[in-house]
């Protein structure tokens, strides 16, 4: 029997990580970008901004999403770009376009960076609560260097710690800022003194730079510098606002401030100029020449760079909007963040429909129908829902608001056309928009006062509160009763969610129960994800949704799904550059992901939508041996002939790429080892198999 492409595809879906078609970032939403770093590596140009890492051919060119990492504390070294972050540090190999940023070796794992610098031999780090700390030759071998540092007395503990907030260097003195203001000493041995001397009030020093032999300090809107390795300081200029950072091009100078844009000095800093034609933002963060071309970043508006007398704008591809929610109509996917809403009818290009309302931000959004319901919170006022039934066009109140009010925004639910809005215990439905609100669902004070999760299922309402084990649903007699069989009763139940067929619920610590009886009883998933990986839903779920059986859950660490009630989840990861998913939507056969970051994402997943009768069992179709292999594999497969054969490894990245004639024998022994995936393509369908390689 011939296995038809179709089928395989889904068997291949169903059974490993590997997926034909990937996550793609749509177009939007776009929000606020703020551009914290700048560099050229190999001809590519890198930005950091608030959410990402991207990277360009060119300054005019689309920017590519590059990795899950910020620029404001980093230092490059050939091809590895070393990045702080408040858990250790985070390196990037930039000669691999396919590389992820990993953890910098397990001594500062949980280490708080504030700087990082480096010399040809040496990075430098700047931590909090451990001071200065030197890796000779970039290893992972750290030796604190803090005597003459300054102590500060933890006021919870009482521990005596050392902060170190920048570093910079000349070419035998480095220097390091702390809470209590500027030290140096020289490159060895390491002994700190204070380097202040002519700063005034130098524990508000925020900026510091090396050019030449010069070092310069910045305080607030005020440049300083010192040519005697800090034996003296003098005021360079003072500037309209704080400045923000220093460059040298040439003989020229330039200074860029939070506020008032670039300056430019041609006379070695005596008199400076404004340089801001075309900037549509004068909060500049950072400035760099990419060849014979300046370029900036702003703190809102993203990146420029200098045509002619102007600076020009270029965020295509940039997104960098945290998603709160979304929802479904039959014309459109609707997303909001906390001060935006957004509409988009093909996930690619997105307009703005947000209200014209006083706000602090927006709850979350839901369709009724074709009717979009928004929960909005306002400051000093109470909370409020609003709605519109011509695609956000316009907005209308309620006919009453909700019979309750809270400090936060309403939770939504949506059913059979009745509103459910909730906050806190409170709970009241109407199906008429808010012209009766006529049933309260409120939870007595039986139970903890907290609504953890709704869902009706079967038109039966159920819900969680805080308390343990309390799962609730709604009896006939329009009370709240338990409907935890099966559930631990010394743990509290964290989301509700569901399928056609299906009720489910994480349990805090444990993982995912089911109930295919409507609540009655209760029996835990194996959360066994394929590579004898576990689920970890530690963190709580973010968001759910389903079709047919089919179920599909995110975490802070991904998308996952099920189709067999929770006895195999399989991750849905491959491309997906934030993983930190809040909102995940189904819209025409495609699945829209929401991030914290990073837009909105997409996914086709018919193939995955498959039933199990569909799929062919193909392992007895393709046989490799050996395996595990070391060197060389040989390959046979029932359609004798020629292939086009890939090895990708178990995120999607391709490995190695050649034709193949049956029988002949492939050389694996530049792979590292680990666990692969083989797939051979032929006009007659796909074949794949799992290739462990252990020498």
């Amino acid at each position: 029997m011939k296995i038809k492409l179709l089928t395989f595809i889904a068997f291949c879906l169903f059974t490993t990580q590997i997926a034909f078609s990937q996550w793609v970032q749509t177009g939007g939403p776009i929000a606020a970008t703020n551009i914290n770093g700048i560099f050229e590596n190999n001809g590519k140009l890198y930005i950091g901004t608030s959410c990402a890492l991207y990277s360009s051919d060119s300054n005019s060119g689309k920017w590519d999403y590059s990795g899950d990492i910020s620029l404001n504390i980093h230092a490059k070294k050939g091809d590895s770009l070393f990045v702080g972050t408040t858990a250790g540090i985070m390196v990037l190999d930039l000669s691999s376009p396919d590389s992820n940023p990993v953890s910098y070796g397990q001594t500062l794992n949980s280490v708080n960076i504030y700087a990082i610098n480096s010399t040809d031999t040496c990075l430098y780090v700047g931590t909090r609560n451990f001071g200065f700390k030197k890796s000779k030759g970039f290893s992972d071998k750290w030796e604190a260097f803090n005597d003459g540092l300054p102590y500060f007395t933890d006021r919870i503990t009482g521990s005596k710690l050392r902060h170190v907030t920048l570093i910079e260097h000349l070419s035998n003195v480095i220097f390091c800022v702390t809470p209590d203001g500027l030290f140096k000493t020289n490159v060895s041995p390491i002994s700190w003194s204070p380097a202040s001397n002519g700063i005034p009030d130098p524990s508000k020093i925020k900026f510091l730079k090396a050019i030449d032999e010069t070092i310069f300090a910045g305080i607030q809107n005020k440049l300083y510098s010192s040519s005697n390795k800090s034996d003296s300081w003098e005021e360079v200029y003072s500037f309209g606002s704080t400045v923000s950072s220093l460059n040298k091009f040439g003989d020229d100078y330039y200074v860029t401030t939070l506020g008032n844009g670039i300056y430019i000095s041609r006379d070695k800093g005596v008199t400076w100029s404004n340089l801001n034609s075309g900037l549509t933002d004068l909060n500049v963060t950072t400035l760099a020449r990419i060849d014979t071309v300046l370029t900036c970043g702003t703190s809102s508006h993203g990146f420029f760079y200098k045509k002619g007398n102007d600076w020009l704008k270029n965020n295509e591809g940039i997104i960098c909007s945290s998603v709160r929610s979304m929802a479904i109509t039959s014309k459109a996917i609707v997303a909001n963040d906390n001060e935006k809403v957004y509409s988009s009818t093909n996930g690619n290009s997105w307009n703005e429909i947000t209200p014209p309302v006083s706000k602090r931000y927006f709850g979350s959004v839901v369709a009724m129908d074709d009717t979009l319901l928004l929960s909005v919170e306002n400051d000093p006022d109470s909370p409020f829902i609003i709605y519109s039934e011509d695609d956000g066009s316009s907005w209308k109140n309620l006919n009453h608001p909700v019979p309750f009010g809270r400090d936060d925004s309403y939770s939504m639910y949506i059913s059979d056309k009745t509103l459910y809005a909730f906050e806190d215990e409170m709970m009241y439905a109407t199906d008429d928009l808010g012209a009766d609100w006529w049933y309260n669902l409120s939870l007595p004070s039986l139970y903890c006062n907290h609504f953890n999760g709704f869902v009706v299922y079967n038109s039966i309402p159920f819900a969680l509160a805080c308390g343990y084990a309390e799962l609730l649903k709604l009896n006939s007699g329009g009370k709240w009763e338990l409907s935890n069989t099966g559930l631990p009763t010394d743990l509290q139940l964290d989301d509700l969610t569901k399928t056609t067929d299906a009720l489910y619920v994480n349990v805090h610590g444990t993982g995912m129960y089911v109930s295919r009886d409507a609540g009655n009883s209760w029996s835990f998933t194996s959360n066994k994800l394929d590579l004898n990986d576990v689920l970890d839903v530690s963190r709580g779920i973010y968001s759910s949704t389903y079709k047919g059986k089919t179920l599909f859950i995110t975490t802070s660490n991904g998308v996952f799904y099920t189709n067999d009630y929770g006895q195999n989840w399989k991750s849905l990861n491959v491309g997906l550059g934030n993983k930190f998913v809040t909102s995940i939507k189904i819209f025409n056969d495609t699945l829209y992901a929401g991030t914290n970051g990073n837009g909105i994402w997409k996914h086709d997943i018919k193939n995955i939508l498959l039933s199990n009768t569909e799929v062919t069992k193909i392992e007895d179709r393709l046989n490799i041996y050996p395996n595990p292999a070391s060197d060389f594999i040989h390959i046979q497969a029932e359609n004798e002939g020629n292939f086009e054969l890939k090895i990708v490894d178990l995120i999607g990245r391709q490995i190695l790429s050649q034709h193949y004639l049956s029988g002949g024998k492939i050389d694996i022994s530049t792979i590292q080892n680990g666990t692969y995936i083989i797939i051979l393509n032929s006009n007659k369908g796909v074949l794949t198999q799992k290739l462990v390689i252990n020498r």
